[in-house]
């Protein structure tokens, strides 16, 4: 390329000068006018398809290596998607026969969004390997609350008696696979704990000889200082993969991060990285970027747009658009009651005098209701931690301690368990209410990042809804599966970081199948991951996170394959509030990554100013809400014609 800077190499790149491996203007190519939902290599799905009935994964093979089919019965039922991402993970990883057997290889990310089907791309390469290759033992990290879904979508798509090896789990004896080779499916835990302690000596000693590396929910390696990114970066094999539906989440060290595990020194080093990408990038985002700015910051995601293709094939969810029933997305902006607002208020003015974790804490208990703040429990910021510490780094607990008593003068004669309180629970409430009343068929998912919160939802669907106190009485008797069961008056259930696995398992079987069950309480952070709740068409997201990631998942929840009914999502905002700036946040990431992963241009929308976390309160007056623009959703016509004094601005509606 007659440059300095070469792909897989550690360059010497300054911010002042630098020889890019591509012109600017080769990679603009149109996109000034095409939106692309797609990158990376086998992304055109007019030739991701079967031919007389084969899928045909090696496409321009050597002349030495034999044309590689899927099986049959994996080549009837796989998407042109997967079939294009099959193939981009045996380029990448495989390349040749040969090579395979000749080099260390290299990895990749495949970064298609949630529900689109990675496990089965997966699964499919993994056969085709132990078919054609001589070989022995493939690690997969997953969460721990996945892994038995793992084991279920092998047994589904490849049953025992069609494949040539095993798969174990970490919940049987290893010892087995530790001799024999095969598929070990493996939490993140109990990985760092076998590679990182002396007890576990012959465990630790075959997992360094693995072939094949592969790490579901892969944007955990996003923090390079944290213990797990650290222990896996130690296994030998350079045979990496990253399933990921968010390469990008918070900021471009992440990306960078989860690049380097997979190819290490592809890109420069992360002080040229910071000098050439990452300042230039972010600097031009904001509408109040000046023109040299942003022209710098368009050319910049460009450039690391192409160089990162070869390595990471992008799908989003525009793949579903035609395969499942229409997604409506539905943002509500409510005000704050006038307690709401004296604490909000009275929090900014404190806020020099607390922590950002105790500030944020503080926010969302306030927000939510003030009820919240006369709770001694620690509570839950764990995305917020996530995004300042690391996911493993020591954390903050938040806690009403005596010190942090500052709300106490303003709730001297304050009624607990009052609705009026929070007009967000009264929101939610009629929200549940209208969709229990007039669309009996239909289920509905809320997901809380408190679990207090969640306690609190609960109180009062029971006190306003007289549902019996269906969720605990479930709960109780699904811990006890001996014990009758009377489900025809129970109504709704809950799900949080404390429900073991087997209970969680057999509560999502239970809403699935039980027509009776219509509400389910989730924890954002335990229950956004791994569940198929495809019965339920409602999901109301009651706070936003600071990380969208936590957003999607959930919302994929239900709207993923296997969904036949239209799906709605309400996302409820306090609005002029820390959580209106989260979500502005959240909108900011979210352009950018569709700049960096998806290769979209998208227009700046915010300042540096309206991203500012913490600013006081105001009073607002919405006298622009007519039920008939929501003509295509009668729950928010509902609300806006009976709630319209608890809404600051008309809901926005994609």
């Amino acid at each position: 390329m007659g440059s300095k800077y070469q792909l897989g190499k550690e360059a010497d790149l300054s911010s002042a000068q630098i020889n890019l491996p591509y012109s600017i203007e080769a990679t603009r190519e149109c996109m000034d006018d095409e939106i692309k939902v797609n990158s990376g290599l086998h992304t055109d799905d007019t030739i991701n398809v079967p031919c007389d009935g084969r899928v045909h994964i090696n496409l321009g093979r050597p002349d030495e290596d034999e044309d590689i089919y899927l099986l049959p019965s994996i080549a009837q039922i796989i998407k042109p998607h997967q079939i294009g991402g099959v193939r981009f993970l045996y380029d990448t990883v495989v390349e040749t026969l040969d090579k395979f057997c000749s080099t260390i290889g290299a990895g990749c990310i495949l970064a298609h969004s949630m529900g689109l089907g990675k496990t089965l791309q997966v699964i499919s390469l993994i056969e085709v390997l132990y078919r054609y290759t001589k070989i022995k033992s493939v690690v997969i990290v997953v969460p721990l609350c996945v892994i038995s879904q793992w084991s279920e979508e092998f047994d589904r798509f490849l049953p025992e008696q069609q494949r040539n090896f095993k798969v174990f789990s970490q919940h049987v004896t290893l010892n087995d696979w530790i001799e024999t080779g095969g598929v070990l499916l493996i939490g993140y835990d109990a990985l760092r704990i076998a590679l990182s302690t002396n007890t576990e000596e012959h465990l630790r000693a075959a997992i360094q000889k693995t072939e094949l590396l592969i790490c579901d929910e892969g944007h955990r390696l996003k923090n390079q200082q944290s213990i797990t990114t650290k222990t896996l970066s130690s296994i030998q094999c350079q045979r990496k993969i990253i399933l990921t539906g968010y390469p990008f989440q918070n900021h471009l060290l992440e990306y960078w991060t989860m690049v380097n595990f997979v190819r290490p020194n592809y890109l420069p080093g992360l002080e040229h990285f910071v000098n050439i990408f990452k300042k230039p990038i972010e600097k031009g985002q904001f509408t109040d970027s000046t023109e040299d700015e942003i022209r710098l910051m368009n050319e910049r995601c460009r450039l690391l747009h192409s160089l990162l293709e070869p390595i990471i094939q992008r799908r989003s969810n525009a793949v579903l658009l035609n395969q499942l029933p229409t997604k409506f997305d539905c943002t509500i902006f409510i005000k704050m009651s006038a307690v709401q607002t004296t604490l909000y208020n009275s929090l900014i003015d404190e806020r020099m005098k607390m922590p950002l974790l105790t500030r944020a804490s503080f926010c969302r208990k306030i927000l939510n209701h003030p009820d919240l703040l006369l709770k001694s429990d620690a509570e839950d910021c764990d995305d917020l931690q996530e995004f300042i510490y690391g996911e493993e780094n020591e954390k903050t607990i938040v806690e009403n301690n005596q010190g942090n008593l500052w709300f106490k003068k303003h709730m001297t004669n304050y009624d607990t368990n009052n609705l009026e309180n929070s007009p967000k629970i009264q929101i939610l409430l009629a929200l549940i209410a209208s969709i229990i009343s007039f669309r009996p068929d239909e289920k509905i998912i809320v997901f809380s990042l408190s679990t207090a919160t969640l306690d609190l939802i609960e109180y009062f669907v029971g006190i306003q809804l007289k549902l019996e106190n269906g969720w605990q009485y479930l709960r109780k008797i699904m811990q006890h599966p001996t014990q009758p069961t009377k489900t025809l008056n129970l109504l709704s259930l809950g799900i949080d970081g404390k429900t073991s696995i087997n209970t969680r398992n057999s509560l999502i079987s239970e809403y699935n199948v039980n027509p009776f069950i219509k509400l389910i309480l989730l924890s954002t952070k335990a229950s956004s991951l791994g569940l198929n709740l495809t019965a339920a068409t409602r999901v109301v997201i009651f706070e936003p996170s600071w990380n969208p990631c936590d957003d999607q998942q959930a919302s994929s929840r239900v709207f993923r394959f296997g969904q036949t009914k239209p799906t709605y999502i309400y996302r409820l905002v306090v609005d002029h509030s820390f959580e209106l700036a989260i979500l502005y946040r959240q909108n900011n990431k979210i352009s950018m990554s569709n700049r960096l992963i998806d290769n979209m241009l998208k227009n700046n929308k915010f300042t540096i100013e309206t991203l500012r976390l913490f600013r006081k309160t105001k009073d607002v007056e919405c006298n622009d809400l007519k039920s008939d623009r929501f003509c295509n959703d009668f729950v928010i016509r509902r609300i806006v014609d009976q709630y319209a004094i608890l809404l600051s601005q008309p809901p926005t509606y994609d």
